[in-house]
């Protein structure tokens, strides 16, 4: 992504985007959309934190606005991403050029 320099910092504005589409997406959201998502992709979990999914698991990529480890990968029953959810795709950022 653009808006991440090298060190994997995010812009101010960059945060905010992602925040105001969070909001967007999860108003439009019901209750049964709590299932693993198998779509490769970056998704917002209940509490706002970004995760990556990926097709050997989950990476936790930005939490509370920071950075955190994008090395290690988490499963879904075992990891238990599950009990973040549930999951939203990060798609409005692409479709605002972010």
């Amino acid at each position: 992504m653009g808006s991440i320099d090298r060190y994997g910092v995010w812009s101010t504005l960059f945060v905010q985007l992602l925040a105001d589409c969070y909001h967007v997406e999860r108003n439009t959201m019901s209750r049964s959309d709590t299932v693993e998502p198998h779509t490769i992709g970056l998704y917002w979990d209940r509490d706002g934190d970004i995760w990556q999914r990926e097709d050997a698991g989950w990476r936790l990529i930005l939490q509370s606005g920071v950075a955190v480890d994008p090395i290690s990968l988490w499963e879904w029953d075992n990891g238990h991403v599950r009990d973040y959810a549930p999951f939203t795709p990060v798609s409005l950022i692409t479709a605002a050029g972010g």
